[in-house]
């Protein structure tokens, strides 16, 4: 693909998401205009990657940004959800850790420094993967505005960006359920950490 074929396809993926803004309904799908898009998104995307990106990737983008890893924890709230804290400054894009499923939101707004029920600042969001994991992604400062409930992302996508947590040192906490059990989710988002980074 040329650049000039990548650059139309990119505009009509926009143009197709803009239909979306007023017709979108969370967890019910996209509608034809939002498949158009995703199908475009995955076009352009396996172009310039040469296909679809490693099967797991260090959850804080920008590989220039320093970003120190707290230890291995269970998240508070969530029994069996092993999870890492990525230290670093707000504002940073998150990206899905693996592919999978947005099953589910959670959380509030951070500016208001309340926790949710399960104690979480600032706003969550769930991923379940084809192998069976689930992921718990916390302390967001905004989502990314297009991310719905029931969309796919591919490892590597942007979900949001991290909260200015006011109080305590700025980080997103992710956390993993393995459906093989514990030492499972440890070896699991221990991989994460270790993952590469994506621009």
């Amino acid at each position: 693909m040329t650049d000039k074929q990548r650059a139309a396809l990119l505009e009509s993926m926009w143009a197709d998401l803009h239909k979306t803004e007023h017709g979108y309904t969370d967890g019910g799908g996209g509608g034809p205009h939002w498949t158009h898009a995703e199908d475009k998104h995955q076009r352009l995307r396996k172009d310039l990657l040469g296909g679809p990106a490693g099967t797991l990737v260090f959850p804080i983008a920008n590989p220039d940004v320093q970003v120190f890893t707290g230890g291995l924890h269970e998240t508070d709230g969530l029994p069996g959800y092993w999870a890492i804290d990525f230290i670093c400054k707000a504002g940073l894009g998150i990206v899905a850790p693996e592919a999978g499923l947005v099953r589910k939101f959670s959380g509030n707004d951070p500016s208001d420094d309340h926790a949710d029920s399960i104690g979480a600042y600032g706003w969550s969001t769930y991923i379940h993967t084809s192998a069976g994991y689930d992921y718990y992604i916390t302390h967001q400062g905004r989502r990314y505005p297009t991310l719905r409930v029931g969309m796919r992302v591919q490892a590597g996508d942007l979900i949001g960006f991290v909260g200015d947590q006011r109080f305590r040192p700025d980080h997103t906490h992710v956390g993993v359920h393995s459906p093989k059990g514990e030492t499972d989710a440890k070896a699991r988002i221990t991989a994460v950490s270790k993952a590469p980074r994506v621009t």
